[in-house]
């Protein structure tokens, strides 16, 4: 059992490693297509992917295989063991980013913040990406529980019975990736240069709030 300053001390032995890979990638989702910033995202996605899966396994096969195992309604399409199957993938890959840019924030450790928060952009511009393929059931799971395979969107969204909703649902997220990456470039630059935490959190949520709605509309024409 790995006790919390082990843990600690794992997650600041790769810090190093997540800042260089984490900041170039949250360029990637406001800049998509650039060549050398597309290595970082692919590297990124691969973090996020990992933790996305992981996050199936843990809650569609421990929770839901052997805890709610036992009920026949586990193999009913749209029933609510499979919408906490599909949302486990989305919890995997966005909770642990989000807790532990919180976690570095109470540190006063801005780079290693920005740059979890780099990563959760990746996860959120990865959601928005599934989210609007749901209606055509694009990039389906390998394996969901007991349920078969199925396209996480398309069941969460069915089960809330907002499939119609795909895309603006896409699109939301899509803004809050590009709120997030912009956050995360500028409260790490920020920090670089005024060593204030406190005005390195206002400056980024700031560039944040500017920034993000004018990539959404210069993306949208």
């Amino acid at each position: 059992m790995i006790s919390v300053d082990g843990l600690s001390e794992i997650l600041d032995k790769i810090k190093p490693w997540i800042e260089i890979i984490a900041y170039p990638a949250a360029v990637a989702v406001i800049l998509p297509h650039f060549f050398l910033f597309d290595w970082f995202a692919l590297a990124a996605t691969i973090i996020t992917t990992i933790l996305h899966e992981l996050g199936h396994l843990l809650f569609a096969n421990i929770i839901v295989r052997f805890m709610l195992g036992a009920s026949g309604l586990i193999n009913i399409l749209f029933s609510p063991y499979v919408f906490i199957g599909a949302l486990a993938g989305t919890i995997g890959y966005t909770l642990p980013f989000a807790l532990l840019a919180l976690y570095y924030l109470s540190k006063e450790d801005c780079l290693a913040a920005g740059a979890y928060l780099s990563l959760l952009s990746i996860s959120i511009n990865h959601m928005a990406w599934y989210c609007g393929g749901a209606i055509n059931e694009k990039l389906p799971l390998p394996q969901l529980g007991q349920t078969g395979s199925y396209h996480d969107w398309y069941v969460m969204l069915s089960y809330l019975y907002i499939l119609w909703a795909a895309n603006y649902i896409a699109g939301i997220f899509q803004f809050i990736a590009y709120f997030t990456a912009t956050s995360a470039l500028i409260l790490g630059s920020a920090y670089l240069i005024t060593k204030d935490t406190n005005r390195s959190i206002r400056i980024g949520a700031a560039g944040g709030i500017i920034i993000a709605p004018i990539i959404t509309l210069l993306r949208m024409i």
